[in-house]
């Protein structure tokens, strides 16, 4: 392929390279976790450790990812629960919220019979395909025991297109 550089009226930041590869860098995506040890439930995350944050519409300061244009987004969260202590059993929910309202979720609880699941933690993930207008938010939510920081904890997402 010969083309190597898009360019022209409202085209920034998209090449082909010499094996037809596209590269869109300045393409929305993110990719940010959360330090510390053991967090309460809380809404929003506020995630304070950034690893990719293309064109900085991630906020480390209120939690919110918002949308710089509209289009479909992907977006992931995954958490390791605190552990059990509801009853005789352990209870953990997340969830990935679009202005305000869940828009995708995991939730899982643990007390078989005969079985305490007090003590014991949970990984839950989730993700979506969510349709974002220019300025909507995303943000992040954990519900009952909480969950842990220090690499356990993370949010993603990037636009499709």
């Amino acid at each position: 392929m010969a083309l190597t550089k898009v360019t022209g009226s409202g085209i920034q930041g998209i090449t082909i390279d010499s094996n037809s590869r596209i590269i869109m860098s300045s393409q929305p995506r993110w990719f940010v976790g959360k330090t510390g040890n053991a967090q309460d439930a809380i809404n929003p995350v506020v995630f304070d450790a950034v690893g990719v944050n293309n064109g900085s519409h991630y906020s480390t300061s209120t939690g919110k990812f918002t949308a710089p244009v509209a289009g479909d987004y992907f977006a992931s969260f995954r958490i390791l629960s605190k552990a059990g202590s509801v009853g005789s059993g352990a209870e953990a929910q997340i969830r990935i919220n679009k202005n305000g309202t869940t828009v995708a979720h995991s939730y899982q609880y643990g007390n078989t019979a005969g079985t305490d699941y007090a003590g014991q933690h949970f990984s839950l993930n989730t993700f979506v395909v969510v349709t974002l207008a220019a300025n909507d938010e995303l943000t992040c939510q954990t519900d009952y025991q909480g969950f842990f920081g220090a690499g356990y904890t993370a949010f993603s997402g990037h636009l499709l297109g």
